[in-house]
């Protein structure tokens, strides 16, 4: 990739170039987006430069061997996320340039998700010029994990804060910097992400706790959810990974499951209704399992005490 040096006096041949992330810039564009798209215009200009191009006329042919001498395989190969990026950042400039009138058409052509709003003349590109790969995260060992907090633990409060900010309320980089003392519940442990500081430019609450107790109280349980707030299943909770029942649910999920057992007994159902209700059942043999291993207060878990009877 070129230096921060060799990019700029790439970019200073091009007028139209510098003018266009100017009024990026003037649109509130963060500078990280602006280096990256000035980094990715140097480098196809440079191969329009190579190739003898005209950068402002150039074909969609043209454009397909660029990509080429970038795919896996190539001498000049390059991550699936630095082409799209490269491509993203050609593609709005061609925008501007037509825009402006000096392009007729933009000759790199946009993917749609959905098949009603193809691109006439590049219909068969709906799914974009190259596809897009989704990798799983790089999650480090637990090993690197433990060496990462022994210097956290040595670190001063600010540091210890914001690493702990940042880990229980899954905050970017700019959300976190971004914070306002306004900006924290911490009656309710609670952080409001304003919108402007978002890539996604939306708004949300994230939570500031270890604890899932401490916020979602449904009466007979616990939800350790900790955006139980956005959940589209709010209240339909046994079945639920995050459901947390208390102990004083037990006589409660029993009395549901002898009920829905009488219920099979005494009602015909169709195939697909007593497949509902079984699922409803199933919920609940769940839930009561949960429960084997709420301790009671002798302090052993019903599992225990049973286990300590077949004896």
């Amino acid at each position: 990739m070129a230096s921060t040096a060799s990019y700029e006096q790439v970019l200073n041949r091009y007028p139209i170039v510098q003018e266009w992330l100017t009024l990026l810039d003037n649109l509130g564009r963060a500078p990280a987006t602006l280096e990256a798209y000035g980094r990715g215009l140097a480098h196809y200009l440079l191969h329009c430069e190579a190739s003898s191009l005209e950068a402002e006329s150039i074909t969609f042919e043209q454009v397909t061997l660029y990509i080429r001498r970038l795919l896996p395989g190539q001498e000049n190969a390059v991550a699936n996320s630095t082409l799209h990026l490269r491509l993203t950042a050609i593609r709005l400039w061609y925008d501007h340039l037509v825009f402006q009138g000096r392009c007729a058409q933009n000759p790199v052509p946009r993917g749609q998700h959905g098949r009603l709003c193809q691109i006439p003349g590049h219909s068969g590109f709906v799914r974009g010029l190259v596809p897009r790969l989704i990798k799983l995260p790089d999650i480090p060992a637990d090993e690197q994990w433990r060496y990462f907090l022994s210097i956290a633990a040595r670190s001063s409060i600010r540091d210890r804060l914001m690493l702990s900010l940042a880990y229980c309320g899954a905050l970017r980089r700019a959300e976190l910097v971004g914070l306002r003392i306004e900006d924290l519940d911490l009656a309710h442990r609670l952080i409001s992400v304003r919108a402007e500081t978002t890539k996604g430019r939306r708004s949300r609450i994230a939570r500031h706790s270890s604890d899932p107790y401490t916020f979602y109280d449904l009466g007979d349980s616990y939800c350790s959810n900790p955006f139980w707030s956005s959940c589209p299943h709010r209240m339909a909770c046994a079945g639920c990974d995050f459901n947390v029942p208390k102990a004083s649910a037990r006589a409660q999920a029993l009395e549901s499951k002898a009920s829905i057992g009488h219920y099979l007994e005494a009602v015909p159902l169709t195939a697909d209704e007593r497949a509902i209700v079984e699922r409803d059942l199933a919920k609940l043999d769940g839930l009561i399992r949960k429960l084997d291993d709420v301790p009671t207060l002798y302090g052993r878990t019903p599992s225990q005490i049973e286990a300590k009877k077949n004896r």
